[in-house]
């Protein structure tokens, strides 16, 4: 599941950066405003599949954690 969820977030800042790119690029200043927008929108699900990226990757630690917990004694 874990590579799915990198999978997307890599998918959603390939296209968050295409649309910076075309606001950057828009002479009408609706356009670049929109774009923006549209970008930002792009970037808040790369912040969204980051987070489920991060509580992922500690449920699966937590669950190791609780397999052995002797290895995890310091």
């Amino acid at each position: 599941m874990l590579a799915r969820l990198t999978g997307q977030s890599d998918y959603c800042r390939e296209r968050a950066l295409e649309c910076y790119v075309l606001a950057g690029i828009a002479t009408d200043e609706g356009a670049r405003r929109e774009y923006g927008a549209i970008a930002r929108r792009w970037h808040a699900l790369v912040r969204s599949y980051e987070l489920a990226e991060q509580v992922s990757g500690f449920l699966d630690w937590n669950a190791k954690r609780l397999e052995h917990p002797d290895a995890f004694r310091s």
